[in-house]
């Protein structure tokens, strides 16, 4: 294997998104209405918040909470209907699907106005919860055998809002059916229509770009905050907060925000990490010209790690063909990297 130095062509990035029409979010709730019939479920009640929000913006195209707690209520007739905060109350018009909207203060911020203060189990029984009901959870996660001893009965919403459940219906009329959504291979949003994928492609190339402006931008002695600094941010939601890492206790971090006392020196590991609505990037490498650059141990790293990842990584596009199966693609690269020297876990 040689190393070369090749261009990276800036890709255009034409940043008129596909919109999302009404009729799109109705496909999106008469597939779960589907699902819900087929398991004997009268409404399904999903629950967003400020980090848990995907759920809640796929099945009203858009509104994501962002300081309060949200739940949409869909019933077996498609009818929906949505609890929000003061905030939320306005904010949620950014969806372009017309729902039956009610307020409900304690979802708001603490400190902030608590008028027509009443019982969450009164805002159940208006979205016609009765006693008769058979509700599912969409929370947080599922749960499987092994984890927890009841999965179907495992909750990870707020206790008070299942509580207020109680008081309309008994324990066994609810069950936790985030699977529906979240399952990797059965779930609902697991299957992406024609404008999703464009908008997750268009996605995915502005950020590539952003990715190509950081990493062009790297100079010795430039703090981390400044190589951040190089990405032209367009105003997309993020997923989660950006991460540019300089150096081998920052890098195993893994996760840390950019520091602006953190310098970049020759031969230092670099992690970077961006993500946004629809996609997200993440790359670590070496900050080096030459093999002079390079410290200690790592001056081996290039036989030892990096041709064995590059050749991974050809093996994983060459494989990835329609019809192929993941334990295909999975046995194929961990043929190569398979060696607890490698250290692959996390994905």
């Amino acid at each position: 294997m040689n190393i070369k130095q090749i261009s990276f062509e800036k890709l255009e990035t034409p940043l008129d998104l596909p919109i999302l029409t009404e009729s799109e979010i109705r496909q999106r709730h008469a597939l779960l209405t589907d699902r819900m019939k087929k398991r004997g479920l009268s409404h399904v009640v999903v629950y967003g918040d400020r980090e848990h929000f995907a759920n809640m913006s796929y099945l009203t195209g858009g509104y994501d909470p962002r300081f309060e707690e949200a739940l949409l209520i869909l019933d077996d007739d498609g009818k929906v209907n949505l609890i929000v905060g003061n905030e939320g109350y306005d904010y949620s018009n950014i969806s372009p699907f017309t729902m039956e909207k009610k307020l409900f203060p304690t979802f708001s911020l603490q400190g902030m106005i608590r008028n027509n203060m009443r019982y969450i189990k009164e805002i159940f029984e208006e979205c016609g919860i009765g006693k008769s009901a058979k509700i599912g959870i969409v929370g947080l996660k599922y749960y499987e055998d092994g984890e927890v001893e009841t999965p179907d009965q495992t909750y990870d919403i707020p206790h008070y809002l299942i509580e207020g459940l109680f008081h309309v219906v008994t324990a066994d009329s609810l069950s936790n059916v985030t699977e529906i959504m979240n399952h990797p291979i059965e779930g609902i949003r697991c299957t992406l229509s024609a404008a999703e994928i464009a908008r997750v492609e268009i996605m995915g190339t502005y950020l590539s770009n952003q990715m190509k402006a950081i990493i062009e931008s790297l100079e010795v002695g430039m703090s981390e905050a400044d190589a951040i600094s190089h990405f032209d941010y367009r105003g997309v939601p993020f997923n989660v907060h950006p991460v540019v890492n300089f150096g081998t206790r920052r890098v195993l971090l893994g996760l840390a925000s950019p520091s602006f006392g953190v310098r970049l020196e020759a031969g230092d590991p670099v992690s970077i990490g961006l993500s946004v609505e629809g996609t997200s990037i993440a790359r670590t490498g070496l900050a080096v010209n030459s093999s002079e650059d390079f410290k200690g141990a790592r001056i081996n790293i290039i036989n030892e790690f990096y041709n064995p990842y590059f050749k991974a990584t050809k093996t994983w596009y060459e494989t990835v063909k329609v019809g192929a199966s993941s334990r295909s693609v999975f046995d194929n690269v961990m043929s190569i990297l398979g060696d607890k020297k490698f250290g692959v876990s996390l994905n």
